[in-house]
């Protein structure tokens, strides 16, 4: 009774247990991927939209550690500065913030920074505010820094 057992095959019901059991494991699997792979995007996203940031905010304030002259126009919004030979300009835009350029040669407008949802300039009696927010999936960033230009007029 027991002499066939080695040869015997198997069932069609440990065929479909072993098939539904695989499956269970694959879609966990794939489930784990999927969730890190949104988690690593995300965390991907919100490290760069902080590095365009920092990046922009470095940026301005070199250039108005450079600056002959700063002028904050619109409310704050808007920020001029003035060197011999150039102007540059930053404004936000369809979140964006933009750096405007101009030379003898012609102007120039480049996107620096993607997602800013707020922009501000300050200034004070020696000192210029950067006030930057950068919101991405509902996260937002504010970033603030104070910059001393060596200035020879301010106006606001």
């Amino acid at each position: 009774m027991f002499r066939d057992w080695p040869n015997r095959g198997t069932t069609l019901v440990e065929v479909l247990a072993a098939i539904s059991l695989g499956s269970l494991m694959m879609v966990g699997l794939l489930s784990v991927y999927w969730s890190g792979s949104n988690a690593f995007a995300k965390l991907a996203a919100n490290a760069e939209a902080q590095y365009s940031a920092r990046s922009a905010m470095q940026q301005i304030g070199e250039d108005i550690r450079r600056a002959s002259a700063v002028e904050v126009q619109g409310d704050g919004i808007i920020l001029s500065l003035s060197t011999p030979g150039e102007s540059v300009g930053y404004y936000r835009a369809n979140n964006q913030l933009y750096r405007v350029v101009t030379t003898s040669t012609g102007t120039a407008t480049v996107p620096i920074a993607e997602n800013v949802s707020q922009l501000s300039f300050g200034t004070g009696a020696t000192m210029v505010t950067i006030n930057i927010d950068i919101t991405v999936g509902g996260l937002t960033y504010q970033l603030s820094t104070t910059v001393n230009p060596r200035l020879i007029e301010t106006s606001g």
